[in-house]
């Protein structure tokens, strides 16, 4: 609309944030190949040279690591119901005992 009415336009493609896609497919790689330098703690290099994932490995980590992520939050939300639930059921008696954990 802007060139259209004559002002110069200088295009950018925002592809958005990468974190949120590469976090799931890192987290799989790092459980489905633990030994790659990558995740050695301590490692400075040297690094493989070739990336030791295909296309196609990608095209299956980042469903499963997704998928993974999805359940660790739905489970996190599962234990933090039942730990409201427990407080408001324990009474009291035991709620300073919880204090620190809420």
């Amino acid at each position: 609309m802007f060139r259209f009415v004559g002002n110069e336009v200088i295009g950018d493609i925002h592809l958005g944030d990468w974190g949120p896609a590469n976090g799931p497919v890192i987290s799989e790689l790092e459980l489905k190949q633990p030994g790659l330098a990558y995740f050695q703690r301590g490692h400075d290099g040297p690094f493989p040279d070739e990336p030791p994932i295909t296309l196609g490995d990608l095209e299956k980590l980042y469903p499963a690591g997704l998928s993974r992520l999805q359940q660790w939050i739905r489970r996190a939300d599962l234990a933090r119901a039942r730990r409201r639930k427990s407080y408001r059921t324990a009474g009291p008696a035991i709620a300073p005992f919880l204090a620190p954990f809420s």
